[in-house]
């Protein structure tokens, strides 16, 4: 099984860090990728979120 890289834009469409915006507080967002057959971690990646406003977090 190839890994996809689909994680943090998976995170990203749902909106799952939506609700932690209002915080004023750094999100970071981590997306793991597991395959079924060898049930361990083929592809991971690391991002970060936007603050409330759309505020990039450098």
């Amino acid at each position: 099984m190839q890994p996809e890289g689909n994680a943090l834009q998976q995170i990203k469409e749902r909106g799952y860090a939506d609700e932690y915006r209002g915080m004023g507080q750094p999100i970071h967002l981590v997306g793991m990728e597991f395959s079924r057959d060898s049930r361990n971690v083929v592809s991971f990646g690391v991002g970060q979120g936007l603050l409330a406003g759309g505020v990039s977090i450098p």
